[in-house]
């Protein structure tokens, strides 16, 4: 038996590590095509490009690796019933389940490395693809002068190159634009026969010498400092400009510590603090706006004016009240023409302004409360999003198992062929319903377990009764009923 498992596990293991990589390559291949618009035309260093692609895939292995326990599950299963080797196994007393073991036990150890790889390697994988990307996005295309086109990747300045030598640096015909002085339009050009352009030796600037050419100042025109509009010219024999390249290459050692603060950046430790972090401050801020409440309505050394429809009780402060009242403060409705009663009318006029000022910030005060409610609230369920991920990673390889042995046993086809298409049926499947769950949960239409765990729970009983039926030998999973079954109709 302990051969046959060994037997089994080396069955299993070419496939699964097999469609593990073929499913990160294709991923990984989608995350190029996508950022494809960051990274053309930029002339990229091969180990920067290397570097992203190496933390990107990192980041793309929770959907590769249920993806490759899936299908090397089918096929692997698939593969011994074409062989007949299932039937053996059964003839000879080996239940499924039991001929299953070796595999459990090893689908056990992915899902712990899945764990571990979400709790201490996705966090930093997700910091170092962003934090790149960040830069990468940040740069700008590289400097690629073209005759008779207009070049405007450079600071402030505008180049037009008539003719260019195959060396690239020796320029003819040169028209520049200098836009550094705002709302100055195109005022200062300078054109000239000739030019080089070429980099300082360390590259961190680019040298634009011009020969034999003339400078054009007209910004007066534009600035409109003087009654005439003069137009200043300047001759030169030689003149360089020397231009930043600070902004044309990756800045890869640039610390962007805001982007720490996202959770898809922490692992279950640090998300479990922040989380109680959050709460409690919210419970402290709560406290402390109730205790604020509750003395507003104690404070009656000057009586209450209330308007019980629509209104909380407001302490009337005597002394804000500009006319002397003709009679003490009372409890007073001031929808009714009671008021007009106890005050005169310049003073119903001043205590209706004063509850009304009062009534408008006790509304602003509420729709503020209520606005940072729900971004608090947001934030947790995000927090909680983000810390039930670390888990399911981990139990849906497990369940994807128990969904591709039983599917394997049942198709008895090996190869690439059928397995494919029954696992990329089944994982779209599962990807749109967790991916659904999940907005819904961030959304907070549902509660964040169930967003994230309700996509591999209704995966579970399916996959354990599958595996049940198919252990047992229920004729409903076997070919052969079905074609007799047809053959009697």
């Amino acid at each position: 038996m302990k051969r046959l498992g060994v037997l089994l596990l080396r069955m299993y293991v070419g496939p699964f590590f097999m469609t593990f990589f073929i499913a990160l390559f294709v991923l990984v291949m989608q995350f190029l095509w996508k950022h494809i618009d960051d990274l053309a035309g930029k002339g990229l260093d091969w180990l920067v490009i290397f570097q992203l692609l190496f933390y990107a895939s990192a980041t793309l292995v929770p959907l590769a690796l249920p993806l490759a326990v899936l299908l090397s599950s089918i096929m692997t299963m698939g593969q011994l019933g074409e062989n007949l080797e299932l039937v053996a196994a059964k003839s000879s007393g080996i239940s499924l389940l039991r001929l299953l073991r070796p595999l459990v036990v090893f689908i056990l150890v992915v899902g712990l490395g899945a764990f571990l790889f979400s709790n201490y390697v996705m966090p930093v994988a997700n910091f170092k693809a962003k934090n790149l990307l960040s830069a990468i996005r940040s740069t700008r295309p590289t400097l690629e002068l073209q005759e008779g086109v207009f070049y405007q990747g450079l600071s402030g300045v505008s180049v037009f190159v008539g003719k260019k030598d195959p060396d690239g640096k020796t320029i003819y015909n040169v028209l520049v634009y200098d836009h550094s002085r705002g709302g100055t339009g195109a005022s200062r050009v300078t054109l000239a026969k000739k030019g080089r352009i070429y980099p300082t030796t360390d590259e961190t600037y680019l040298v634009l010498e011009l020969n034999d050419g003339i400078r054009y100042d007209d910004s007066d025109f534009y600035l409109q400092q003087y009654g005439k509009m003069r137009l200043f010219t300047e001759s030169f024999k030689n003149q360089q400009l020397w231009i930043d390249m600070s902004s044309f290459t990756v800045d890869t050692k640039s610390n962007r510590e805001y982007l720490k603060h996202s959770y898809s950046m922490m692992n279950v430790v640090q998300l479990q603090e922040m989380y109680l972090s959050i709460r409690g401050d919210l419970k402290n801020q709560q406290l402390y706006e109730a205790n604020q409440q509750l003395g507003r309505m104690q404070g009656t050394e000057y009586g209450t004016v209330q308007n019980p429809s629509d209104a909380p009780a407001f302490q009337l402060n005597q002394a804000s009240v500009v006319p002397e009242l003709s009679s003490p403060v009372a409890d007073i409705d001031l929808k009714k023409e009671s008021a007009l009663a106890v005050f005169s009318k310049p003073e119903y006029h001043v205590v209706m302004a004063e509850v009304k000022n009062k009534w408008v910030g006790f509304q602003q005060q509420a729709e503020q409360r209520i606005q940072n409610a729900e971004a608090t609230e947001k934030n947790l369920v995000i927090n909680r999003v983000e810390w039930h991920r670390k888990f399911t990673l981990a139990f849906a390889c497990v369940v994807f198992f128990f969904i591709g042995a039983p599917l394997g046993a049942i198709i008895r086809k090996g190869g690439l062929g059928l397995p494919l298409i029954l696992c990329i049926l089944i994982f779209i499947g599962y990807y749109v319903f967790s991916t659904l769950t999940e907005k819904s949960a961030k959304n907070m239409n549902l509660d964040p377990f169930w967003g994230m765990w309700l996509s591999s729970l209704v995966l579970l009983p399916i996959g354990l009764f599958l595996t049940l039926k198919v252990s047992t030998e229920s004729p409903w999973f076997r070919w052969e009923t079905y074609v007799r079954w047809m053959r009697q109709r």
